[in-house]
């Protein structure tokens, strides 16, 4: 009976271990950094004072300085953030013990806080607030995953929601008053996830990583940024119906730099480029709005991306067994190439995007390109190709999600019994 205990507190003994060892480490990183930049910055100091002869000999220990000072702090970087996961794994297993005791001010405030006031059950049943089952489910921290558990909990006998928006629609707006009846199949489901429970009860790396990524996405549990994201996703796009636009932002990217090619080698006016570029930065006149519009909604989701792209990756690589858990890990994989690639080829668009912030290097990109309409045209085309896919990948995030949740409580209370759904049981 306290294999759960002991299991959390080794866990917490291993990360703090870990920590300080990695604090030691980070501690020798910084020291080496103060010497190598007295490397990198003595050899040029020294130019002015050395003859010329002990320049070459100067200058390449200033570049391997340099190259060394670099290295380093790529290195306190990651150990940087490498000692943030092992502080946050202790926080997670001391969270674990307290579950275990109860000890509610020792846990993060539930997932799910409020339920509509003419829920049947949900004050009966303690199924949300403080000292709730949510409360005991605390592990789901993102915003799908509180999604799907407040429909999980409060709504168990309506199906979850195809489309990402919809389902984080739930929690947003307050859930409905839950379907009075189970509908057809109900049984076969529970069945399923059952099994894909007990299943993640003994994969306790797996939930433990699950939890951490979570946790390092979460943002103080706001829906906003999530759902805009999500309902960007089901708009259409603007250039599909403003194709001559995007044909001229085309010819003006090759015009202008070739008219300026030729005027700098004196083959031709300066009058052209010129006029390319009045051409491009009458373009992005009217792109702009449209562009910052789309572009500031699929950013919205943008501090969850590499979380969910860590999450994609791990979810794709996850437990099988079962056909609830074959179903979802499938559906991550689907359609290629898959949805941790996809989501790591948006970021890298709105990486190219992220350049309109510099008004050095984004005048001149276009006055030269027109380039927001092309930065636009490639956010347009990843939304025709993934859009529909992407809501079912954060679904199916937050229903592994919960899914987890529920295995780290059966493997807390290994005694405890899951509700029958065998024919004889009555509704």
């Amino acid at each position: 009976m306290n294999r759960p205990h002991e299991h959390y507190r080794a866990g917490e003994a291993e990360a703090s271990a870990e920590a300080r060892r990695l604090e030691h480490r980070m501690l020798r990183v910084s020291r080496l950094r103060t010497f190598a930049f007295f490397v990198m910055v003595g050899p040029f100091l020294l130019l002015e004072t050395t003859s010329r002869e002990l320049w070459p000999l100067l200058i390449v220990s200033g570049s391997i300085g340099v190259v060394i000072f670099l290295a380093l702090i790529r290195r306190h970087r990651r150990l940087r953030r490498a000692l943030e996961r092992a502080r946050l794994r202790e926080t997670l297993n001391r969270e674990g013990q307290a579950r275990l005791s109860r000890s509610w001010n020792g846990l993060p405030q539930p997932p799910l806080r409020s339920a509509p006031a003419d829920h049947p059950s949900a004050g009966d049943l303690d199924l949300v607030g403080r000292a709730s089952l949510s409360h005991l489910l605390g592990r789901v921290v993102t915003a799908p995953g509180k999604a799907v558990l407040g429909q999980i909990v409060l709504d168990p006998f309506t199906p979850l929601p195809a489309s990402g928006a919809e389902l984080l629609g739930h929690i947003r707006s307050q859930p409905q008053t839950p379907t009075p009846a189970p509908g057809p199949g109900w049984r076969e489901e529970l069945r399923e996830r059952q099994e894909a429970v007990r299943i993640l009860a003994g994969e306790t790396a797996f939930r433990e990583h699950l939890e951490l990524l979570g946790r390092e996405i979460d943002r103080g549990g706001a829906l906003h940024d999530t759902a805009e994201f999500l309902e960007w996703l089901e708009r259409p796009g603007w250039l599909t119906d403003h194709k001559g636009i995007l044909l001229a932002g085309r010819i003006v990217a090759l015009y202008t730099p070739l008219t300026l090619v030729t005027w700098l080698l004196g083959w031709s006016p300066g009058l052209l480029p010129v006029l390319g570029a009045l051409g491009a930065l009458t373009l992005h006149r009217v792109v702009a709005p449209h562009a910052k519009e789309r572009f500031a909604a699929a950013e919205a989701g943008e501090g969850d991306l590499a979380g969910w792209s860590a999450l994609l990756a791990l979810a794709e690589e996850g437990p099988g067994g079962s056909i609830h858990l074959d179903r979802l890990r499938r559906s991550v994989q689907e359609p290629a190439p898959g949805a941790m690639r996809a989501i790591r080829g948006l970021m890298w668009i709105m990486d190219t995007a992220s350049v309109r912030r510099s008004s050095l290097a984004h005048f001149p990109l276009v006055a030269l390109f027109a380039w927001d309409i092309h930065t636009l045209d490639w956010l347009e085309r990843w939304h025709r190709r993934h859009a529909v896919a992407v809501g079912g990948w954060i679904r199916s995030l937050g229903e592994l999600e919960v899914l987890s949740a529920l295995g780290g409580l059966l493997h807390d209370h290994p005694d405890w019994t899951l509700a029958g759904a065998g024919k004889n049981e009555t509704k």
